[in-house]
């Protein structure tokens, strides 16, 4: 009779335990990245079309692109640009990613009750390293990169890649991310996942499983 006892309040303590690991994506979920403020910045500035300048700097280039000198510019433009182009490039560069509000303070709430968190993003290389260099990633460890994998979300393969590098059961982690596709696919590894709405729904979903946030702010 003892141990059924003892076996009741053992399950009972792993079923509330909250997560020991929190993996978040990056895109739509710890910050919009909106690449339109900066192609409408250049179509206006060298004289181009919005078309024109979209269509030249399509998807990763348009990250590439950001990191090369005047002389570039001035031959892409085929203009004479001011001398200041570079300072008010790196201006709208501040704009690229805008971070939601009240996600970092969440964060590093999570980090300050020993929960790690992990960043499982999908992303093209030079994407990452804008983002990277802008400080985005600072507060993941590890940070996985489906550029830098081989692989993205929803393969199953990543999930799997995901537990081995963190080294934890899938039973310990918690998943977040704005899309149902991954969401489900996280699921479908055994890790209980969330589909990201917003900070409120979010703290809310948090809350539930067990993760003390009553003095959050």
């Amino acid at each position: 009779m003892r141990l059924c006892i003892l076996f009741i309040l053992i399950c009972s303590c792993l079923v509330g335990s909250p997560p020991k690991v929190v993996v978040f994506d990056y895109g739509g979920v710890i910050a919009k990245v909106d690449r339109r403020p900066m192609l409408e910045f250049l179509s206006e500035h060298l004289g181009l079309s919005y078309k024109k300048v979209k269509k030249d700097f399509a998807s990763d280039k348009l990250y590439q692109s950001l990191e090369k000198p005047l002389a570039f510019w001035e031959e892409y433009s085929k203009e004479s640009l001011p001398s200041d182009w570079l300072e008010q490039l790196d201006h709208q560069k501040d704009l690229i990613v805008k971070e939601v509000p009240g996600m970092r303070e969440l964060i590093e709430k999570l980090k300050s009750q020993d929960i790690q968190v992990v960043l499982l993003s999908n992303t093209k290389f030079h994407r990452a390293r804008f983002i990277e260099r802008h400080g985005g990633y600072d507060l993941f460890d590890p940070i996985l990169l489906s550029c830098h994998l081989g692989m993205k979300k929803p393969d199953p393969k990543i999930y799997s890649t995901l537990l081995r590098t963190i080294g934890h059961p899938a039973e310990e982690c918690l998943f977040i991310d704005n899309r149902k596709r991954n969401v489900s696919a996280g699921e479908d590894s055994g890790i209980d996942s969330i589909v990201f709405e917003s900070l409120k729904q979010l703290i809310e979903e948090l809350e539930k499983r067990e993760i003390a946030l009553d003095d959050y702010s």
